[in-house]
């Protein structure tokens, strides 16, 4: 059976995705924009990031957390909100961006990626609906923007920071038990 490697987006990508100018971008791509950082930094599921909120952070040592509980396994952890994060709370008078549906986010994160330039192709599975109305996963070769949805957010968290932050660190926040 065909595994697609694992796609992601490495801080270089993610540094390029962030420079873009919201005059370039629009509301509707900026809103996207802020929300990948967010995921990419955090490592939750949309389901989780979407609904985020100030009443959850607290200090902890001088670093500011998340709490919260997330929907799927109703696990309970804490997030440590990095720089990108921070930056994007305080444009956003220290709240969060403006929340979306899912399948806008993942319509509209492609549009992004597409004017990141990330047009490298790549291997990886995109999803299709056939004639009768049945999904099915497509694998292949497609350019990378084309394989981007709001998974890679846990996806690049994990890949970005294994080995910069002990392991079972990363476990918690991911909420991975293994």
């Amino acid at each position: 059976t065909f595994k697609a490697p694992i796609v992601y987006l490495n801080l270089e990508e993610l540094k390029t995705i962030n420079s873009l100018k919201e005059s370039e971008l629009g509301e509707r791509l900026t809103n996207v924009r802020d929300w990948l950082i967010i995921s990419c930094f955090t490592g939750q599921r949309i389901s989780d990031f979407m609904k985020f909120s100030t009443k959850d952070i607290r200090n902890t040592d001088g670093i500011k957390v998340i709490d919260i509980v997330q929907q799927k396994g109703n696990k309970s952890v804490s997030i440590p909100l990095f720089d990108p994060v921070l930056k994007i709370m305080k444009k956003h008078k220290g709240g969060f961006p403006r929340s979306i549906s899912d399948q806008k986010f993942n319509e509209y994160v492609k549009e992004l990626a597409k004017k990141a330039g990330l047009t490298e192709i790549i291997k990886g599975g995109i999803i299709t609906v056939d004639k009768d109305g049945r999904k099915r996963k497509e694998f292949g070769k497609f350019p990378k923007h084309e394989l981007i949805t709001s998974h890679i957010g846990r996806r690049s968290f994990a890949s970005n920071l294994y080995g910069k932050i002990p392991t079972p660190i990363l476990m918690n926040i991911t909420g991975h038990s293994k």
